[in-house]
């Protein structure tokens, strides 16, 4: 049997050609061994009762696992397919909401501060374009002594321009950290 080639396949994501795992798959996130290990060190030091994440993924299955169980993890995701793919298998303490790319997928974590309070800790992991405003946002519905993870954040601690300011100044303190940059309020 002829393999069939790339342009053959439908669309990355699709039912058709990704396959599931089982319940006993281990969900990685699409982060570095390093990455993983400072972000459990973390959410391990920090212990957050609420936490964002923009871009939901393998790492909505498996970061929640290492907060107490009362805490919360809330996702907010654009793609459907993440949902399809992940919502057998997310803990009970994640809520997950997905909402198409646009002004809202960003905006939205300010009504979902309302609802659930201020965050302890936010992840920054959502689409490209968007990251820079989730970080702008980020100040205004975190708790004081929060801390903000950007995921592949760019490898000098340049400023972060959105809306002609640097809102690094939102933060007590900042810096990067294995290809993440990160923010304490």
């Amino acid at each position: 049997m002829k393999p069939r080639e790339v342009r053959d396949l439908p669309p990355y994501g699709t039912k058709e050609n990704t396959p599931l795992p089982d319940n006993n798959f281990f969900y990685r996130p699409w982060m570095s061994d390093t990455q993983i290990v400072v972000m459990l060190d973390m959410l391990y030091r920090l212990n957050p009762m609420r936490c964002l994440e923009f871009g939901s993924g393998f790492s909505t299955c498996l970061f929640p696992k290492f907060i107490g169980v009362d805490a919360l993890w809330v996702s907010i995701e654009h793609l459907d397919y993440f949902k399809w793919a992940i919502e057998k298998d997310i803990p009970q303490n994640v809520r997950l909401v997905v909402e198409p790319l646009g002004d809202r997928y960003v905006t939205i974590a300010k009504e979902l501060a309302e609802k659930y309070g201020l965050f302890n800790f936010v992840l920054v992991d959502g689409d490209a374009p968007f990251r820079d405003r989730f970080v702008s946002l980020a100040a205004s519905i975190m708790s004081k002594g929060g801390i903000l993870l950007r995921h592949d954040a760019p490898p000098e601690n340049i400023p972060v321009i959105v809306d002609g300011r640097d809102v690094r100044e939102d933060f007590e303190e900042h810096g990067l950290c294995h290809g993440f940059w990160w923010a304490r309020k």
